[in-house]
């Protein structure tokens, strides 16, 4: 083989560790961003297309591994270290996307952030006037920007969801009233994920 062959395969048969090193901040971004209620659109969309990003250059790797005929050597290997980080591209979209459907990410900042949300819950439902209408502070781990009391529920909006706007519901008797078009998914407790539809 020639010495510009040699070094052609030397590439191919590199492990892609800056791939996998984006891999792993894109993902811990990404449940960064889900442990919110909500994300904005614009995050949205940016998070899914640098996602695809990733997942064509994976994808464009693993072509070139496979064309050139070493993908053998890799599985004959027995390096579980350099296997991971040929799949740590695809591990991370998965990761993310049970991560999403299942809630945990919110559920843990939920539950890591009980303290300070349980007693603003309980403030304001001794005197419903302190809830704020408009302006953002800080509760724990949260960021809330407006709450509210409706029938002893305490609803808290801290983040954008698209259009609509999202939040947590502090609801100890239980699935907390359906105002206008909003939807509930239970998170831990007496807390809900909330989604107020504004369209």
């Amino acid at each position: 083989m020639s010495p510009r062959g040699r070094r052609r395969q030397k590439r191919v048969e590199r492990r892609p560790g800056g791939l996998a090193l984006i891999a792993v901040a894109w993902l811990a971004a990404a449940l960064v961003l889900e442990s919110d209620a909500g994300i904005s659109a614009y995050l949205g969309w940016a998070l899914i297309g640098t996602g695809l990003l990733l997942v064509l250059a994976w994808a464009f790797r693993v072509r070139r591994l496979v064309s050139s005929g070493q993908h053998e050597r890799l599985l004959r290997g027995r390096s579980t270290g350099r296997v991971m980080t040929w799949l740590m591209p695809p591990l991370a979209i998965v990761i993310a996307a049970l991560s999403v459907w299942s809630d945990m990410p919110l559920r843990l900042r939920v539950i890591l952030g009980q303290g300070p949300l349980l007693r603003h819950a309980l403030t304001l439902r001794e005197d419903p006037t302190l809830a704020t209408e408009e302006g953002g502070h800080e509760i724990g781990i949260f960021s809330v920007y407006q709450s509210s009391v409706v029938a002893g529920q305490v609803r808290l909006i801290t983040a954008p969801c698209g259009s609509d706007v999202c939040g947590l519901v502090y609801s100890p008797d239980g699935e907390p009233l359906v105002v206008t078009k909003d939807s509930y998914r239970h998170l831990w407790g007496p807390w809900w994920h909330w989604r107020r539809r504004d369209t």
